[in-house]
């Protein structure tokens, strides 16, 4: 089972943004190799090539309730921002482990 060793909360806006220092490495400053997302509250666009998304147009739709699992370089380059006006709320967990098939 993974252990999660790191949590944020982020609060989506208008405008894209990266995952926060808080969920990239934890108190030790190792870096975290997988991050889980919870999207609450809103749907968001997102990208995990280091593009930027553009709300209703530009990178994948996550709606509430979806679970975004990411791995390695994915986590620096994700980038989301709100689908509408209305504000999601993101929960994250930051973990040192990898996927079992890697």
């Amino acid at each position: 089972m993974t252990k999660f060793f790191t949590y944020q909360t982020l609060a989506g806006t208008g405008s894209a943004q990266s995952l926060g220092a808080t969920i990239l490495e934890d108190a030790t400053g190792l870096s975290m190799e997988r991050v889980r997302i919870y999207v609450e509250t809103a749907p968001i666009r997102f990208t995990l090539d280091g593009t930027t998304p553009v709300a209703a147009t530009t990178g994948e739709k996550a709606e509430i309730g979806d679970v975004l699992e990411l791995f390695g370089g994915e986590i620096n380059d994700f980038q989301f921002i709100n689908e509408t006006g209305t504000a999601a709320s993101l929960k994250m967990q930051g973990a040192r482990g990898k996927r079992r098939d890697e």
